[in-house]
């Protein structure tokens, strides 16, 4: 947090910085995860891939699943070097799904029911909070009433008659941190369990009292 305070005697002007923090508590996950396939029959492994994905998609949206969408689709050529050779082992196609939800009790549950679909690849669970705005307003207000209770006790410990009531308020800054990344570990014979961390939302003002 930065404390600076700059003083003015010749115009009786005191700017002080004021800093506000709000924990949150994350209420949106984005899951990405689907099926990576590997085949020589290209139009073959498309159809397969097609339908080992369907399957995961309609999984999920039977257990209360809304919001799939298609995060990654690509195909390449699967060259792999084998002392020096080159050998063509066909295509890779990675079709990957982005899954939304608010339900955060029930993300463990989600990645479950989609291996046991089918999917062999989990990329990224990401946590984030769906209004950030609100709460930086909130982290706003802290910033200003700390500006306003800086004022106060500087007033008080150097006797300076300061009016408490600002005369300019500039936002220095804010901060809202970005989707937070879970490293997943998943445990063979139970559901995956996945536990959210707070996240951190910071609003800074500047603000210029008088000296009466």
């Amino acid at each position: 947090m930065n404390n600076s305070i700059q003083y003015n005697v010749k115009e009786n002007r005191i700017i002080l910085r004021g800093d506000g923090l709000v924990s949150v508590f994350p209420d949106l996950a984005i899951i990405r995860l689907g099926l990576v396939s590997e085949g020589e029959n290209l139009t073959q492994l498309q159809e397969d891939n097609s339908v080992i994905v369907s399957n995961i998609i309609s999984a999920i949206e039977a257990i209360g699943v809304e919001e799939i969408s298609t995060f990654d689709y690509s195909i390449e050529k699967n060259i792999i070097y084998e002392d020096g050779r080159r050998i063509d082992r066909g295509y890779i196609i990675r079709n990957i799904l982005e899954i939304k939800t608010f339900d955060m009790e029930n993300l463990g549950l989600i990645i479950d029911t989609a291996v046991a679909s089918g999917a062999n690849q989990v990329d990224q669970v990401l946590f984030q909070v769906s209004n950030p705005s609100d709460y930086y307003q909130e982290a706003l207000n802290l910033a200003i009433m700390d500006g306003i209770e800086k004022a106060r006790n500087i007033g008080e410990t150097f006797g300076f008659n300061i009016n408490i009531t600002p005369i300019s308020i500039t936002e220095a800054g804010s901060a809202i941190e970005p989707p937070v990344p879970f490293n997943l570990a998943r445990e063979v014979g139970s559901i995956t369990p996945i536990l959210p961390g707070d996240q951190t939302i910071r609003a800074s003002v500047t603000m210029e009292f008088i000296m009466e």
